[in-house]
């Protein structure tokens, strides 16, 4: 068997961090029929100085009106290969649909960790989220 079946050359995922939460409980209790709303903006930031390496930006904003609100800032860290780096369809997909969809089970799993130990509000489990298109993108010195 091959040493290299499984590995993934072309891009390079080095973890995740979570830079800020914010919790707070409005007082009121949620039925189940209560609405969440649930916003989620990834972007993408790139730096000057290295090519290659990029990071992707979460920032969520999730609640039940007058019940709680929910939001955190997490980045994904990511490097490109030198050999996909020069093909522009191949860096684009990876960089606008993979890394996003990497990062986005630790922030899934992060949410419905927290809330379970809080015991102020149930469990959430947001859904599973298909990114399209392309992310706001930042040039970072």
């Amino acid at each position: 068997m091959s040493e290299n079946v499984g590995k993934q050359e072309n891009l390079r995922f080095d973890g995740v961090k979570f830079f800020s939460v914010h919790f707070n409980v409005q007082g009121k209790s949620s039925n189940d029929d209560s609405d969440i709303k649930l916003d989620i903006k990834p972007s993408v930031n790139f730096y000057k100085e290295s090519k290659n390496k990029f990071d992707i930006v979460y920032n969520v904003e999730l609640g039940i009106e007058n019940v709680f609100e929910l939001g955190l800032t997490a980045v994904g860290y990511f490097q490109l290969s030198d050999d996909v780096y020069d093909n522009e369809n191949i860096r684009e997909q990876l960089i606008h649909s993979n890394a996003p969809a990497i990062v986005f089970p630790y922030i899934r799993s992060f949410i419905s960790m927290f809330s379970s130990n809080l015991g102020t509000i149930p469990t959430l489990t947001i859904p599973t989220h298909f990114f399209k298109g392309k992310l706001e993108e930042y040039n970072l010195e």
